[in-house]
């Protein structure tokens, strides 16, 4: 069908056709004008180039205050448009890598952790946002990193057991993304971070071997002898067991022996883990735990830096200290070994005998207090052994205390105390009766009459410091 002619619709004369394309250009002319402005007068070489004014395309003050974090996180695409979509330079050549570190749009903790204050420059010393008003808390206290930035010690005593650890760490705690591994001399190997209030506790068991301290072990190394040093197996200890099944506290706490220093409910290590023995004021034992330390020094003791504990505890029935010692003083009350002791005085040291006489000051029981732990009596020394006398103030631990008569020790007897001559052990000619008789030899483990004291000729009748010299 042909199309039809309305009337007076002719056809344009070529005149007219030159006059409609001078229009069409005329009307385009205002933007080209404004375009041809808008480039060549702020970039002189008509792309938008490293000759470009920067104010032209930043905001106001991005020099001397760096908001434009924020105007990226706004709409990144203006700044790529420039920049390039990697942020590397694009059309401008001014790469945002020339202050932020290589690869700072993904992992930055190496780069941080390497030099943190040229994070703060911009996102402020505690990186809540500084000038660049973008905290680094906005992404580390989410889903994908619940966890804030840290310095060694992470955000709380928890942050291993709750997980999200491995999002920064990797799966196995070995660098992961921010190339930092967990077990580093800075963190979960030293036992100075170990003991930070913000991560395990500070009373009780874990501090005791933490922390040079009067009870413990003096300062254990975190060296992954106890514990396993790869957080991922924080729950295990240096032979890939949990706590009930671990070995390694058996030479120093001894299972064997009368006395389970390892997994009885009572006086177990395992079991008063989490609770601890001590009372918070760390001098005296929790009620229920007297018989706390010979889980060491029965007759199966511990042994720890190469020293065996002594066997105050025996085998707890025919002898020892709740057998036949003062934890079983018959007609008299029980005592608990802290009743003499002093636990703030120091315990484990590496030596056999603490104790050994010292001529310097022997006679005034520094050293016999020092080595046995002994209490003070009223601020006075509790015992002065060796000594030439047999007074109630050199033995003030014995009578001041109010546990013991003077005569029933050192009367001739016969007396209820196991130092007595009576038959084959002593035999009776140990007895200084005349003749030999059943007489109380207590006195002989007091009194060792030193520099010639001795009326025989100046031998001591006991070794104080049971070294086989003459004191």
């Amino acid at each position: 069908m042909k199309a039809t002619r309305l009337c007076g619709d002719k056809p344009p004369t070529r005149h007219q056709k030159h006059i409609r394309e001078l229009a069409t250009v005329l009307s385009l002319l205002p933007v080209i004008v404004f375009l041809t402005i808008g480039c060549t007068d702020s970039i002189e070489d008509g792309l938008p180039g490293s000759e470009s004014d920067p104010n032209y395309y930043h905001s106001a003050g991005w020099q001397d205050n760096p908001r434009h974090g924020i105007d990226y996180s706004t709409n990144s695409q203006n700044c790529k448009a420039c920049h390039g979509e990697d942020l590397e330079g694009g059309s401008s050549g001014v790469s945002c890598g020339d202050c932020h570190h290589s690869g700072w749009t993904g992992s930055h903790g190496e780069a941080f952790a390497a030099d943190p204050d040229n994070c703060g420059a911009c996102h402020g010393a505690d990186l809540d946002g500084g000038l660049s008003l973008v905290s680094c808390i906005d992404c580390h206290h989410n889903d994908d990193y619940p966890y804030y930035y840290h310095d060694g010690v992470a955000g709380g005593a928890t942050h291993i057991i709750v997980g999200g650890c491995d999002g920064c760490h990797g799966s196995d705690y070995a660098g992961g993304l921010v190339s930092q591994p967990c077990s580093t001399p800075t963190c979960h190997t030293n036992r100075d971070i170990c003991k930070n209030p913000g991560c395990h506790q500070t009373l009780q068991s874990h501090p005791i071997h933490t922390v040079a301290n009067s009870k413990g072990p003096s300062a254990l190394a975190c060296d992954g002898t106890c514990h396993h040093t790869n957080p991922l197996n924080y729950d295990q200890f240096g032979d890939g067991n949990d706590l009930n099944n671990t070995t390694v506290c058996d030479d120093c706490h001894s299972p064997g022996g009368a006395y389970d220093g390892v997994s009885d409910n009572a006086i177990g290590a395992k079991p008063n883990w989490e609770d601890g023995v001590y009372e918070t004021t760390g001098d005296s034992l929790t009620g229920g735990k007297e018989e706390w330390c010979v889980g060491c020094h029965d007759n199966d003791p511990a042994l720890i830096e190469g020293v065996d504990a002594p066997k105050v505890g025996g085998d707890g029935l025919n002898y020892g200290y709740f057998a036949n010692g003062h934890g079983n003083a018959p007609n008299s009350t029980n005592l608990a070994c802290t009743d003499c002791h002093d636990l703030s005085l120091t315990h484990i040291d590496g030596e056999q005998r603490t104790y050994a006489f010292d001529a310097a000051d022997y006679n005034d029981g520094t050293s016999y207090q020092a080595g046995y732990r002994l209490k003070s009596i009223e601020g006075q020394p509790p015992m002065k052994i060796p000594a030439n006398a047999r007074t109630d103030d050199d033995y003030r631990l014995c009578f001041d205390s109010g546990c013991h008569v003077w005569d029933d020790v050192f009367e001739d007897g016969p007396p209820i105390t196991n130092f007595n001559a009576s038959g084959d052990d002593p035999p009776l000619n140990y007895s200084y009766g005349y003749p030999p008789t059943e007489t109380n030899q207590h006195h002989l483990h007091v009194v060792t009459f030193v520099d010639g004291g001795h009326p025989g000729g100046g031998l001591p009748w006991w070794d104080s410091d049971w070294d086989l010299s003459t004191s």
